[in-house]
């Protein structure tokens, strides 16, 4: 909690420093939990970390007679909020790529990678749709794609397809807009998120509806097809009913969804990422399968991972969280809890 947290003020540094015209907003984000069982987790995990002496000077927990006039979420049976942000993601990587290409960085667009090998020598040859060239060091950042080009990551990252829309608000709600971040989170590992947008038309991002599609294996597991506006009609029907469902005088505008798009996520089989340097493979580094939580584990993850290939660090483990490292028992073993939650949310779906 402590790393992604780091994750805002670096964040914001970076963008003042730099001057990157990204929507980078410092907000704060709200845990709203609608289902008994998960809100009384939530709320017992609390009182552990209290309990045991952790940090939770920044996270808020809100009275119970406070849950609809600060979430304005109906039917809350627990809630918090802590210190979020919000930033538009193709802004920030424009911007610093073409910053990048100004420092003399070669940007090969359009250009496939179809394999990477080590060789002998300790150098890597990377097969492209444009030829074969050699690198000394190669970085692996392809995320829910690397596997197909580091085979040993079969399995430990797969592509998992999710879906977004943009939301105009209700009268209601551009009289008073929303101005936190949100994660609503119901059964099982369900949540969906919000990302009200401070500027412009004040749209909201909405994205999850993954309990419309997750218990589904051959749609949700290893599939990369991001063509597709929306994920099936269960999932359209459900992010265009959220709003008026979830939040308090929502209204009957008839604005809804105004764009659904969908995108791939590169998710783990122990649902943490891998940064660091391929075992047995020297020379090669990974960063990449964070579970659609990339925007709080990155930049620092890159950071470090970067410090370690120009050898300015001898151990990657002294600026990132221990289990984010790849090593070789992640590799070898055989627990796989993506398809274990797949399997329960078949449970619950079929017994809802």
């Amino acid at each position: 909690m402590e790393f992604e947290a780091k994750q805002i003020d670096a964040m914001s540094k970076l963008v003042s420093e730099e001057n990157i015209e990204c929507d980078w907003t410092v907000t704060r984000a709200c845990d709203a939990y609608i289902e008994p069982e998960i809100a009384a987790e939530a709320k017992a995990s609390y009182e552990q970390r209290c309990a045991d002496g952790g940090n939770v000077s920044d996270i808020h927990e809100i009275p119970p007679d406070d849950y609809i006039s600060v979430t304005r979420v109906k039917n809350v049976l627990y809630g918090v909020t802590f210190t979020g942000a919000s930033i538009h993601p193709y802004k920030l990587v424009h911007h610093l790529l073409n910053k990048c290409v100004e420092k003399g960085m070669n940007l090969q667009t359009n250009t496939c990678v179809s394999s990477a090998t080590r060789l002998p020598s300790g150098e890597w040859s990377i097969v492209t749709s444009r030829g074969t060239l050699k690198a000394s060091k190669v970085i692996f950042a392809t995320n829910a794609y690397t596997a197909d080009i580091v085979p040993v990551l079969n399995d430990k990252i797969v592509p998992i397809p999710g879906t977004v829309c943009r939301i105009i608000p209700s009268i209601n709600y551009m009289l008073s807009p929303l101005e936190m971040t949100y994660s609503i989170r119901s059964n099982g590992h369900n949540f969906d998120y919000m990302i009200p947008r401070q500027i412009g038309d004040r749209s909201i991002i909405l994205g999850g509806a993954k309990r419309t599609y997750m218990y589904n294996r051959k749609i949700f597991y290893n599939n990369c097809d991001d063509s597709m506006e929306f994920i099936n009609e269960t999932s359209k029907m459900y992010l265009e009913e959220f709003m008026p469902k979830h939040f308090h005088n929502w209204g009957n505008d008839q604005n809804g969804c105004k764009q659904m798009w969908t995108g791939i996520l590169g998710f783990t089989s122990d649902l943490l990422p891998f940064v660091g340097e391929l075992p047995d493979q020297s020379n090669g580094y990974v960063i990449a399968g964070f579970n659609g939580q990339g925007m709080p584990r990155i930049l620092l993850c890159a950071r470090a991972l970067v410090d370690l290939v120009l050898g300015r660090i001898d151990k990657i483990e002294e600026l990132i969280p221990e289990p984010y490292i790849i090593t070789k028992n992640r590799l070898e073993t055989k627990e796989n809890y993506l398809l274990d939650r797949i399997a329960t949310q078949s449970d619950l779906t079929h017994t809802s």
